[in-house]
Protein backbone atom coordinates (compact mmCIF):
# COMPACT_ATOMS: atom_id res chain seq x y z
CA UNK A 1 0.00 0.00 0.00
CA UNK A 2 2.72 2.51 0.82
CA UNK A 3 4.47 2.20 -2.55
CA UNK A 4 1.98 4.48 -4.32
CA UNK A 5 2.38 7.01 -1.52
CA UNK A 6 6.17 6.85 -1.67
CA UNK A 7 6.25 7.36 -5.44
CA UNK A 8 4.00 10.41 -5.17
CA UNK A 9 6.03 11.95 -2.35
CA UNK A 10 9.33 11.32 -4.15
CA UNK A 11 7.95 13.08 -7.23
CA UNK A 12 6.81 16.09 -5.21
CA UNK A 13 10.05 16.23 -3.22
CA UNK A 14 12.12 16.40 -6.40
CA UNK A 15 9.79 18.92 -8.04
CA UNK A 16 8.79 21.39 -5.32
CA UNK A 17 10.12 24.45 -7.12
CA UNK A 18 8.47 23.42 -10.39
CA UNK A 19 5.21 22.84 -8.56
CA UNK A 20 5.34 26.32 -7.04
CA UNK A 21 6.27 27.93 -10.37
CA UNK A 22 3.42 26.23 -12.23
CA UNK A 23 0.71 26.58 -9.59
CA UNK A 24 -1.22 29.85 -9.70
CA UNK A 25 -1.00 31.97 -6.56
CA UNK A 26 -4.73 32.64 -6.78
CA UNK A 27 -7.18 29.83 -6.24
CA UNK A 28 -9.59 30.55 -9.05
CA UNK A 29 -13.34 30.81 -8.73
CA UNK A 30 -14.07 27.08 -8.36
CA UNK A 31 -11.62 26.46 -5.52
CA UNK A 32 -12.47 29.72 -3.77
CA UNK A 33 -16.18 28.84 -3.91
CA UNK A 34 -15.43 25.33 -2.61
CA UNK A 35 -13.48 26.79 0.33
CA UNK A 36 -16.19 29.36 1.09
CA UNK A 37 -18.91 26.69 1.09
CA UNK A 38 -16.72 24.41 3.23
CA UNK A 39 -16.37 27.16 5.84
CA UNK A 40 -20.11 27.81 6.11
CA UNK A 41 -21.19 27.06 9.67
CA UNK A 42 -17.61 26.56 10.89
CA UNK A 43 -16.94 28.71 13.97
CA UNK A 44 -13.88 30.95 13.80
CA UNK A 45 -12.39 29.16 16.82
CA UNK A 46 -12.87 25.67 15.35
CA UNK A 47 -9.73 23.67 14.72
CA UNK A 48 -9.08 23.21 11.00
CA UNK A 49 -6.59 20.73 9.55
CA UNK A 50 -5.38 21.04 6.00
CA UNK A 51 -3.89 17.86 4.57
CA UNK A 52 -1.46 18.55 1.74
CA UNK A 53 -0.95 22.27 2.29
CA UNK A 54 1.92 22.45 -0.24
CA UNK A 55 3.15 26.05 -0.08
CA UNK A 56 0.09 27.25 1.85
CA UNK A 57 -2.03 28.92 -0.81
CA UNK A 58 -5.41 27.61 0.36
CA UNK A 59 -4.55 27.86 4.06
CA UNK A 60 -3.58 31.51 3.58
CA UNK A 61 -6.97 32.23 2.05
CA UNK A 62 -8.80 30.45 4.89
CA UNK A 63 -6.76 32.38 7.44
CA UNK A 64 -7.57 35.66 5.64
CA UNK A 65 -11.19 34.84 6.46
CA UNK A 66 -10.40 34.80 10.21
CA UNK A 67 -9.67 31.12 10.86
CA UNK A 68 -6.48 29.35 11.90
CA UNK A 69 -5.34 26.33 9.89
CA UNK A 70 -3.04 23.54 11.03
CA UNK A 71 -0.93 23.30 7.91
CA UNK A 72 0.54 19.91 7.05
CA UNK A 73 2.19 18.18 4.15
CA UNK A 74 3.92 14.85 3.61
CA UNK A 75 6.70 16.49 1.59
CA UNK A 76 9.42 17.86 3.85
CA UNK A 77 10.41 20.59 1.38
CA UNK A 78 6.86 21.96 1.46
CA UNK A 79 6.86 21.85 5.26
CA UNK A 80 10.11 23.85 5.27
CA UNK A 81 8.39 26.51 3.14
CA UNK A 82 5.27 26.49 5.35
CA UNK A 83 7.37 26.90 8.50
CA UNK A 84 8.82 30.15 7.16
CA UNK A 85 5.36 31.71 7.70
CA UNK A 86 3.99 29.43 10.41
CA UNK A 87 6.48 27.56 12.60
CA UNK A 88 3.72 25.26 13.83
CA UNK A 89 3.37 23.72 10.35
CA UNK A 90 4.29 20.07 10.39
CA UNK A 91 5.00 16.94 8.45
CA UNK A 92 1.99 14.65 8.16
CA UNK A 93 1.86 11.69 5.84
CA UNK A 94 -1.83 10.94 5.97
CA UNK A 95 -1.28 7.40 4.71
CA UNK A 96 1.33 6.34 7.29
CA UNK A 97 0.76 8.78 10.20
CA UNK A 98 -2.12 9.14 12.61
CA UNK A 99 -3.96 12.41 13.18
CA UNK A 100 -3.19 13.23 16.80
CA UNK A 101 -5.86 15.88 17.43
CA UNK A 102 -9.56 16.41 16.90
CA UNK A 103 -10.87 18.88 14.33
CA UNK A 104 -14.06 20.63 13.35
CA UNK A 105 -12.99 20.71 9.70
CA UNK A 106 -10.46 18.70 7.73
CA UNK A 107 -9.77 19.99 4.24
CA UNK A 108 -7.83 18.35 1.42
CA UNK A 109 -7.46 19.87 -2.04
CA UNK A 110 -6.15 17.45 -4.69
CA UNK A 111 -4.82 14.91 -2.18
CA UNK A 112 -6.90 11.74 -2.50
CA UNK A 113 -6.39 11.58 -6.25
CA UNK A 114 -2.82 10.46 -5.54
CA UNK A 115 -3.97 7.36 -3.66
CA UNK A 116 -5.15 3.93 -4.62
CA UNK A 117 -8.48 2.62 -3.31
CA UNK A 118 -6.99 0.99 -0.18
CA UNK A 119 -5.08 4.16 0.75
CA UNK A 120 -8.15 6.30 0.16
CA UNK A 121 -10.26 4.12 2.46
CA UNK A 122 -7.54 4.20 5.13
CA UNK A 123 -7.28 8.00 4.94
CA UNK A 124 -11.04 8.55 5.07
CA UNK A 125 -11.25 6.30 8.14
CA UNK A 126 -8.43 8.25 9.86
CA UNK A 127 -10.01 11.58 9.09
CA UNK A 128 -13.42 10.52 10.37
CA UNK A 129 -11.88 9.35 13.65
CA UNK A 130 -10.25 12.79 14.00
CA UNK A 131 -13.46 14.79 13.53
CA UNK A 132 -15.34 16.36 16.42
CA UNK A 133 -19.04 15.58 16.67
CA UNK A 134 -20.58 17.47 13.76
CA UNK A 135 -17.17 17.95 12.12
CA UNK A 136 -16.73 17.86 8.37
CA UNK A 137 -14.24 16.41 5.92
CA UNK A 138 -14.13 18.21 2.59
CA UNK A 139 -11.97 17.39 -0.36
CA UNK A 140 -11.63 18.63 -3.88
CA UNK A 141 -10.59 15.88 -6.28
CA UNK A 142 -8.73 18.09 -8.75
Amino acid sequence: MEETNKQTLDAYESGVQQYIQHTPNSRGAVVEHWINVSLEGVHKESKILEIGSAFGRDASYIESRGYHVDKTDATSSFVDILKEKDPSSRLLNIVTDEIAEMYGLVIANAVLLHMNNDETKLVIDKVHRALNAGGTFVRLPI
